[in-house]
């Protein structure tokens, strides 16, 4: 007999912490609420409760959306790739320059998103590499420095 429990579909339970908002459990999404309160457990699958107050709720979701609303700008950014040559490798073969294969950098269109790379850089200012890391006093200060 397996000495790991087996669920419904016949796969195995894992016990691996995920930064992203999903059950460590079961898998299944986490809501905001869960994730303040449980961490990386769902509703279901807690041991332990976090109590948390309405109103640093409320701050925390008015900040969510205000930085949200604050990079939704950065979507449009990008870039010339400076890996490739209008999104494919160059390589020369017999003293020719051929394009060889689609830039793996920007998949072949040869430019490059770059508002992700720009708010990591903004998370990386305010001591946070990850979002969920973040701390009320952190996103007022990532707020004021976007």
């Amino acid at each position: 007999m397996n000495s790991q429990p087996e669920t419904v579909e016949g796969l195995t339970p894992r016990n691996i912490e995920e930064p992203a908002s999903r059950c460590a459990v079961c898998g299944s999404g986490l809501n905001y609420i869960e994730n303040i309160l449980y961490g990386n457990r769902c509703n279901f699958c807690s041991p332990s409760v976090k109590n948390i107050s309405f109103l640093k709720f409320i701050v925390n979701a008015v900040l969510d959306f205000l930085i949200y609303r604050k990079t939704l700008a950065w979507k449009s950014l990008t870039e010339d790739c400076p890996d490739c040559n209008n999104g494919f490798v160059t390589q020369i073969i017999n003293r020719e320059e051929k394009d060889v294969q689609a830039c793996t950098s920007c998949c072949g269109t040869g430019a490059r998103s770059v508002g992700r790379l720009k708010f990591l850089g903004y998370l990386g200012a305010v001591g946070a590499s990850y979002w969920e890391e973040l701390t009320i006093k952190q996103k007022f200060e990532l707020l004021r420095s976007i």
